[in-house]
């Protein structure tokens, strides 16, 4: 009967309970064991390195001992048997694996092989510059399609330009007849991969590609998030090949498909707006905390179920009277003010519908809202949330996180609660009153295009101001508000300049 044994490296016995591996191999054939033998040593000699690779803390060896607790038992009480025959499956079964995916390299090899001969052959499309030739063009392009006085924000560009850089660093910098489906494939296999905030994180900056995809702790990306950045880089190739009068060869992460979380946002309760607006814990309380955009956002959507981007982002000179009422208009019309002093970020409304005009609530009136438009127009400023005037992309973004901090910090921490979640309130509300669906519609600036006779109706026009200003009216959350405190809550230009202040120190 022959045996197998081998000892264990004397840098690593502190780490088992015995010194060697000593076992029978159950049979006198030389050949036979041979054979066995090569694969114990093999499956050893693997473990034994992994372990020697890495230098262990007191906290890391327990956690190893914890995780390893059956082999080191088995090695304890020498019965191997077990042990051994799951060494020989799992030999097996990673021979296996490696044999296929040395065949499937094999056959990819093939392929990419005969595509490049197809691809040399081919004739180079437009100039034959390599596609990062296409991207300043491309962002100049995108920009240019917006007036001159509403450019895209430069952060807003600086995320087409990743998206672009992401693309030629994953499938590489090569000209545009030499793309083919295995790019199409490499793409998308890497962008699913790709970890998440790869230039903020400390981890991953700096590093290269190969060296973040190699890192098998770091965080991957949503799978939102990488359909997004594949929808950039698809229009960007899509313009390239029209640019150069061809057709788009492939589209990338076309079969990933990401559903849409439809209903994750809810009203607030009556009893959530008590709290929410609760003088005792609005930002006013604070010295500190003395914005007055945190003040008129919120309550301007409660009585609008306006977005927050086109409260934040509101003019002075958008708050107008029209018929003796006094009204919102949402537009991306900039006024002459704004094209004068150029310090302010371009309007943005979502959608067509977005564009209309909607009277001010009695309850905003009574809050003093105009007597602060017109504080804000003999002090010079030009939007109504002028503390939000120089936000880095649009001026609800700021608006938004604060919000949802705020949400946090007063025990509404349902993630169905969220800013949007005035529209979903307001709109019950009008349910409620039985106000008709296509008049609210045109108020929170929702299309109401249902049949195809709906797209030749301005349904703006279908309503006068009186009828969108009974509406609103109907819009009572006095049971939930107490206007009277809010009102003595009410912020004063002073506060507003010194919150400007704080933002330009």
């Amino acid at each position: 009967m022959l045996y197998f044994r081998i000892s264990i490296p004397k840098d690593i016995q502190y780490r088992f309970p015995t010194r060697e591996i000593y076992r029978s191999l159950n049979t006198a054939s030389i050949k036979q064991a041979s054979g066995i033998a090569q694969v114990y040593a093999a499956a050893l000699k693997q473990l034994f390195g992994e372990i020697r690779s890495r230098v262990m803390t007191n906290e890391e060896l327990e956690k190893y001992k914890r995780d390893n607790a059956k082999l080191l038992n088995l090695i304890k009480t020498r019965r191997y048997e077990s042990w051994i025959r799951e060494l020989e499956v799992e030999s097996a079964e990673k021979s296996s694996i490696i044999a296929n995916q040395e065949r499937r390299e094999r056959s990819q090899d093939t392929v990419v092989s005969a595509l490049a001969a197809k691809s040399a052959k081919m004739q180079p499309i437009g100039d034959g510059r390599p596609l990062s030739a296409y991207i300043p063009i491309y962002l100049q392009q995108v920009n240019a399609v917006r007036e001159s006085t509403d450019q895209l924000p430069q952060k807003t560009l600086d995320s087409y330009q990743k998206s672009c850089l992401n693309l030629v660093e994953i499938i590489g910098d090569k000209p545009l007849h030499q793309l083919t489906h295995v790019d199409r494939n490499r793409y998308d296999d890497v962008i699913i991969r790709m970890p998440k905030n790869r230039e903020k994180m400390p981890a991953t900056r700096g590093k290269s590609l190969a060296e973040v995809l190699a890192m098998t702790e770091i965080e991957s990306v949503s799978l939102k998030t990488a359909k997004f950045e594949a929808l950039r880089a698809n229009q960007f190739l899509q313009w390239v090949f029209r640019h150069e009068h061809q057709r788009l060869p492939f589209k990338l992460l076309e079969a990933v498909k990401v559903k849409k979380n439809r209903g994750t946002r809810r009203p607030f309760s009556p009893d959530e707006l008590r709290v929410l607006f609760d003088s005792n814990s609005y930002p006013y309380t604070s010295s500190r905390d003395r914005s007055p955009y945190k003040h008129w956002v919120p309550l301007i959507a409660l009585h609008t179920g306006a977005r927050i981007n086109e409260i934040a982002q509101l003019p002075l000179s958008d708050i107008v009277e029209i018929d003796d009422v006094h009204c919102f208009k949402f537009t991306e019309d900039l006024s002459e003010e704004s094209n004068q002093t150029g310090a302010y970020l371009g309007k943005s409304i979502k959608t067509a519908s977005g564009t209309r005009i909607v009277p001010i609530h009695s309850r905003l009136v009574e809050l003093g809202l105009l007597e602060y438009v017109a504080a804000g127009r003999t002090a010079k400023h030009h939007l109504l949330c002028e503390d939000l005037a120089h936000a880095a992309s649009n001026y609800g973004q700021l608006a938004s996180k604060w919000f949802a901090y705020y949400c946090d910090s007063v025990g509404l921490t349902d993630k169905r609660l969220v800013f949007h979640s005035f529209r979903h309130t307001v709109t019950t509300e009008f349910e409620k009153k039985k106000i008709p669906q296509k008049l609210y519609q045109a108020i929170i600036g929702h299309s109401s295009m249902q049949t195809v006779t709906d797209s030749y109706i301005d349904h703006n026009a279908l309503f006068s101001i009186v009828d969108k200003k009974e509406a609103i009216e109907a819009l009572d959350f006095s049971s939930s508000l107490d206007f009277a405190a809010l009102k003595n809550k009410a912020p004063t230009i002073g506060q507003l300049n010194e919150a400007i202040s704080r933002k330009l120190k």
